[in-house]
């Protein structure tokens, strides 16, 4: 049995449950390049919003939320922050990612 687990053959309903299991919810949207500060705010809480709908509908909550930007090199840079409390609300959502956003903003600033 362990063999025919192993190699997927087995009749093990362990592997169907939890594969099933949905552990989060994203929107990733690529956009024409701009150092705008102020439009890449705006797309960030357009974005939070759409998770924050998405989380609703599958009746989630979360308590981490990823940044994922890419570069016009297409260098994918990721910032993460775990929030105190779990939540589906836009709001704060969008509090927090701006947060981070800022961050990278301020970071991009120095270094021009």
């Amino acid at each position: 049995w362990i063999l025919r687990a192993a190699s997927g053959v087995a009749d093990c309903r362990c592997y169907l449950e939890s594969a099933s299991v949905r552990k989060g919810v994203s929107n990733e949207r690529t956009f024409k390049a701009t150092s705008n500060p102020r439009i890449l705010r705006e797309k960030c809480k357009e974005l939070c919003r759409m998770v924050a709908d998405r989380m609703k509908g599958a009746k989630m909550v979360g308590r981490c939320l990823t940044l994922k930007m890419k570069d016009v090199k297409f260098v994918v840079n990721t910032r993460t922050v775990t929030l105190q409390c779990f939540t589906s609300r836009g709001e704060e959502l969008e509090k927090a990612a701006l947060s981070l956003l800022e961050a990278e903003i301020e970071k991009y600033r120095r270094l021009g």
